[in-house]
């Protein structure tokens, strides 16, 4: 499986044939082993007080809590407890789900890995402090103007190192996304296990990356331009506590736009009131419908839904859970509450009609043969407003086991079985005449 992983919004995976899209929050990954940059620092007041936020906010999200340790007084506790939340936020519920806690507690996290940084640069505490140069998370920032060989090579340099991310800002002028993933993925092929290629736009801003390939140290903020010599950017990471940036090889400009910005563009030309107006309209003319005749005289028809078993219903191991000939009646493990009040609400007579019975009627549930299919959603609102109860439409399987033949009809539960009522147009207007 190749892996190609678009960040900007939030963790959401979607499958485009061999390729897996992953949509993540650009730094709100929280791992157990982001906490590491505490090691042998010194733990200052706004680490301490983000620390406690993010166990507070851990324990409400996963009920794991955090550390209890004083900061001042056992930093190597909080590192550890530190450490525990991170697992504890990994196997929380997906991060599609996550709940506002939880996005609270990775912004945090984010805060304090940067606070971390930035101490330990500052106060020219050795890199041990943050990570080890060569065990420190590194990310190698790429484009297609590099070209196809450029670009294998630099996968290949990744992949031996085990810890860098290869990233992309977005698509080509007049891309698309799903042209850009099939123009990737092949880069990937051949490679085991197989690279991932990001495409990571929060980072090329953050990084203030215009020019490739640059390897960038998000822990101090260092970088090389024109390079994809990741052991040599490691060791000048090790020679010196200074963050540094310097070009030391040909770089050439990016070429794909901000994937994030080429989508808040499409967006905003979107005309959402227009896209939902047609989307109603799609469903009104496909909507599938039970037509049913006007009942033309009045009588009452008993439908008793007992079935029988023809055959003996065996368990998995063969042996005879329900004897053939057994006779089940839904009605009598299952009784309804309510009557069925079945009508066409095209027809203005019989709208009437359902409107009287939803006044005056026991507990009911009013369904359509029929709707105006012109009138849409709108008019279904309407219909809606006017019955002053919830309208359903209709459906077959319904229709097949209640035994409704004709418009309208009322069936209700009497004793165990079904009684359905049908209303011929006199009897009809007769009640419509009497509700004047």
């Amino acid at each position: 499986m190749n892996w190609i992983r678009i960040m900007f919004a939030r963790h959401r995976p979607v499958r485009t044939g061999a390729v897996l899209l992953v949509l993540l929050v650009s730094g709100a990954s929280v791992r157990a082993d982001d906490f590491d940059f505490l090691k042998g620092g010194p733990i200052d007041a706004a680490t301490a007080a983000a620390m406690r936020e993010i166990a507070r906010q851990a324990d409400r999200v996963t009920g794991e809590g955090g550390p209890a340790a004083d900061p001042a007084a056992d930093p190597a506790g909080v590192l550890a407890g530190a450490q525990a939340i991170g697992g504890a936020i990994g196997r929380a519920a997906p991060p599609m789900a996550m709940p506002e806690a939880l996005q609270a507690a990775t912004t945090a996290a984010a805060a304090v890995r940067g606070a971390g940084a930035e101490r330990g640069v500052a106060a020219g505490a050795s890199h041990d402090a943050i990570a080890s140069p060569n065990d420190r998370d590194l990310v190698l920032f790429v484009s297609s103007a590099m070209g196809q060989p450029a670009l294998r090579q630099t996968l290949r340099e990744a992949l031996a190192d085990g810890h860098t991310r290869v990233v992309l800002r977005g698509v080509l002028p007049g891309e698309r996304i799903g042209d850009a993933v099939r123009r990737v993925a092949p880069l990937l092929s051949g490679m085991n296990p197989p690279p991932s290629i990001d495409f990571d736009p929060p980072s090329f801003r953050k990084a203030g990356i215009e020019d490739v390939p640059t390897i960038w140290d998000p822990a101090t903020g260092s970088q090389w331009r024109g390079s994809v010599a990741l052991t040599a950017f490691r060791r000048r990471l090790g020679e010196t506590v200074a963050t540094f940036s310097e070009s030391v090889g040909p770089a050439t400009p990016v070429a794909e736009l901000d994937l994030e910005e080429v989508l808040k563009a499409q967006v905003a030309k979107l005309d959402f009131d227009t896209m939902r107006q047609q989307a109603y309209q799609r469903y009104w003319r496909r909507v599938e419908l039970v037509a049913l005749p006007a009942a033309e005289n009045s009588r009452v028809r008993t439908v008793d839904p007992t079935v029988w078993l023809s055959e003996p219903l065996r368990d998995a191991a063969g042996r005879v859970a329900v004897d053939a000939g057994t006779r089940i009646n839904t009605l009598e493990m299952h009784p309804w509450a309510r009557q069925l009040v079945v009508f066409d609400a095209t027809n203005a007579r019989q709208m009437a009609w359902a409107v009287l019975q939803a006044k005056h009627a026991r507990a009911s549930i009013f369904l359509t043969s029929a709707v105006d299919r012109d009138s849409g959603w709108d008019g279904w609102q309407h219909l809606v407003t006017a019955l002053g109860k919830p309208l359903f439409l209709l459906d077959a399987t319904l229709a097949q086991r209640t035994d409704v033949h004709v418009v309208p009809s009322v069936v209700e539960q009497v004793g165990s079985v079904l009684h359905v009522r049908e209303i011929g147009h006199a009897d009809l207007e007769a009640e419509l005449q009497a509700a004047r």
